[in-house]
């Protein structure tokens, strides 16, 4: 039973469907990341540049010519676990001007320490209207130590991103405080709380992610939400058109 757990949960992990409430102690989040990643891919055509890609769990999402994944030479993931095809060594993007149409970069900016430089090198290899889908958490443990640099307001991503030469800024929260606050809790209980013996994990996992999960839903409906406390920036912005 284990197994079976953590195979179909390893399938749940960034694309979570339905089952993944009972399956997935980052549901919350990730469920979210992966709509709002749907939302832009439908515009997105041409070449793409996964910055960040890791196991690339969301190329299925984009309909393009050629996607290009990129990793971080120095970064929390395992080797094993990458699928890159290019790295960035923390200063160039391996890259000629203006030779992508868009730009994923998906919860990896916290990872990055010169953030105000990558914008620009960004900027740089992307062709002119060319667009940047940036997704980054706003309330999150730390984790990748230690490779985790940062947290950003909506207010600090909008202004890098002028001062690096980008347009049509679009900063959207996502999620809300009572789904920051669940998503914690189950953040908590799956570090710290559950047993490392496999079969008792699996079993109390399935209990544990079904009772938080739900309850985040339910207690959405009645308990007065605060756009200030959220779990995700999301991050739309284009490099301008030649006129």
């Amino acid at each position: 039973m284990p197994t079976i757990f953590n195979r179909h949960r390893a399938k749940q992990a960034f694309m979570p469907s339905r089952t993944g409430i009972i399956l997935n102690p980052f549901y919350l989040i990730r469920r979210g990341l992966m709509h709002a990643i749907h939302a832009e891919a439908s515009a997105m055509r041409g070449v793409l540049l996964d910055f960040g890609c890791g196991s690339r769990p969301y190329e299925t999402i984009f309909n393009v010519e050629k996607y290009i994944g990129l990793d971080i030479e120095n970064s929390g993931h395992p080797t094993s676990l990458k699928r890159a095809d290019i790295y960035y060594n923390g200063k160039t993007i391996p890259l000629p001007d203006a030779s992508v149409d868009h730009v994923l970069a998906a919860e990896v900016f916290e990872h990055v320490f010169n953030a105000s430089e990558l914008f620009q090198e960004i900027l740089r290899v992307l062709k002119p209207g060319g667009t940047l889908l940036l997704t980054c958490p706003f309330v999150w443990p730390l984790h990748e130590e230690p490779y985790d640099f940062a947290r950003y307001t909506p207010f600090a991503l909008n202004a890098g991103l002028r001062v690096a030469g980008f347009s049509d800024i679009k900063v959207l929260r996502l999620g809300h405080s009572v789904e920051a606050i669940f998503q914690l809790a189950s953040c908590y209980a799956h570090d710290r709380l559950l047993p490392r013996n496999n079969t008792l994990r699996g079993i109390l996992s399935l209990v544990y992610c079904t009772l938080l999960n739900m309850s985040a839903r339910c207690f959405a409906k009645i308990l007065p939400t605060d756009e200030a406390l959220y779990l995700s920036n999301v991050v739309v912005a284009m490099k301008a058109k030649i006129s």
